[in-house]
């Protein structure tokens, strides 16, 4: 594949070339600052990269034609590496029509493909998440496709394959749990047809058969991007985006596209309970919020609560598209806000923060679905202040950036025998345009530590986790 001008950040008024290509290139990344010593694993993430491919062009900054990207860590150097992520999305690219349906991008397909497949096939570029599985590395998106991808090479092992009843064509989020006591992959997977049927599902990681633990239906599917865990609950905000499957056929729009804003229903909470046999979720009323990312969920004595990132309307996904993104740089700026759920009645929300960041991050292994304290986020602004951390006991805020280059998700990753929450590093990726660096960050106090430089430009991405060797 030949280089292309595609927005390496998306908001950028000027385009720049990407470097990511089919074939993996790797090099050792110049550490600068004290490095820690037990910090040794790998950093394994995704973004989208290429927005523009002969012919073909996304519209969104949701469907850039994804890559994947690691950093190796060891004591005694940081390998980075990159490779275009080979799925049947890319090879259309190159070939000048994309046939299936993304985000925000219309889809190619002639009046006779459109005639005969009423509902089109459904992407695999999975760029917006990737997840260590057992012995794999796997890469979401928001539909039935799941990619293995080889740690190594990058390279694209296959395609997930269930074993299990649940429809082939199961939409299912970008954000599956991990639950570590259980060993499980949590996740909630959306069915269409006449009804819509939302079902929430677990599976042990060496073993693809999903159990469906609940089931829910209705006549209209409400936009779900991620969900809440705690050991007892499964906890998904269904708010007011809506749609009407029937407006799916003989579409050629993005899938986004067809849903309406009807923020005079409110909001919906329901709550799947993990022990069930495909049982019916409890469902809260509340007000409408539309949330893209939960933080974390805890039970508070009889009561469950949620702390969400929350935008009062839909408008933050036309603030997404590319054109608008490379108009101006717009910061992420979601309210933080506290959904209490009590066993009877309507469920309320209160307001955390007015103005706190997207992308939130935990220490997710000791504190996901437990009461929690410090929570990271990224405001995507380049203005020096890009990662946050806010303890949400004092309402202390720290921050951390670097003018010129953007910052994106914060990954926490908790240092050996440590009990505090923040006792660790967080790590997070940035670009100014044609260099990139991993910073290393004090988890307490979000002073740097050190940093990994390479010499080309890395896209500001959305998820990745990281795996200690």
């Amino acid at each position: 594949m030949h280089r292309v001008n595609a927005p390496i950040l998306p908001w950028r008024p000027k385009s720049a070339p990407t470097t990511v290509t089919q074939a993996l290139f790797r090099a050792e990344a110049k550490v600068e600052g004290q490095w820690p010593q037990w910090l040794s694993g790998t950093l394994m993430r995704t973004a989208p990269a290429i927005f523009e491919l002969g012919k073909w062009r996304a519209h969104h900054w949701f469907d850039g034609l994804g890559m994947m990207f690691s950093f190796t860590i060891s004591p005694q150097k940081v390998v980075f590496a990159q490779r275009l992520l080979d799925s049947y999305v890319s090879r259309a690219a190159q070939e000048g029509a994309v046939d299936v349906s993304s985000f925000g991008s219309p889809n190619q397909r002639g009046f006779f493909k459109r005639l005969f497949e009423p509902i089109p096939r459904t992407t695999d570029n999975t760029n917006v998440n990737v997840l260590k599985v057992g012995a794999d590395w796997v890469a979401y998106t928001e539909t039935q496709h799941q990619l293995q991808v080889v740690e190594d090479s990058l390279a694209t092992k296959g395609e997930v394959r269930f074993e299990d009843e649940l429809p082939h064509r199961v939409t299912m989020t970008a954000h599956p749990h991990w639950d570590p006591a259980r060993d499980q992959v949590v996740n909630v997977g959306v069915s269409l047809g006449p009804e819509v049927t939302v079902s929430a599902f677990d599976y042990p990681t060496s073993s693809p058969k999903r159990r469906v633990f609940g089931r829910y239906t209705s006549r209209e599917l409400a936009y779900m991007h991620s969900f809440a865990l705690t050991p007892e609950d499964a906890i998904v905000i269904a708010h007011p985006w809506m749609l009407k499957p029937l407006k799916l056929l003989w579409s050629n729009r993005g899938f986004g596209e067809h849903f309406d804003w009807r923020p005079e229903r409110g909001s919906k909470v329901l709550v799947f309970d993990r022990s069930g046999n495909a049982a019916a979720p409890a469902v809260f009323e509340t007000e409408t919020l539309y949330v893209f990312h939960c933080a974390n969920a805890f039970r508070d004595g009889e009561d469950r609560v949620v702390d969400v990132l929350s935008y009062p309307d839909t408008s933050i996904i036309d603030t997404l598209k590319v054109s608008s993104l490379q108009a101006q740089i717009i910061p992420v700026k979601p309210a933080l806000k506290r959904v209490r759920i009590k066993p009877r009645g309507r469920a309320t929300v209160e307001t955390l923060m007015a103005e706190a960041s997207e992308l939130p991050a935990i220490s997710y292994r000791a504190f996901n679905g437990k009461k929690y304290r410090c929570l990271y986020g990224s405001t995507i602004s380049s203005d020096g202040e890009d990662v946050v951390k806010v303890d949400l006991d004092s309402g202390v805020k720290k921050s951390f950036g670097e003018s010129g280059y953007v910052f994106g998700e914060p990954v926490v990753v908790a240092r050996p025998g440590g009990t505090e929450e923040d006792d660790g590093v967080v790590l997070t990726v940035g670009c100014n345009g044609s260099r990139s660096q991993l910073a290393v960050l004090d988890a307490r106090t979000l002073e740097p530590l050190s940093r990994a430089y390479v010499e080309l430009p890395i896209p500001l991405g959305f998820h990745g986790s990281f795996v200690s060797a």
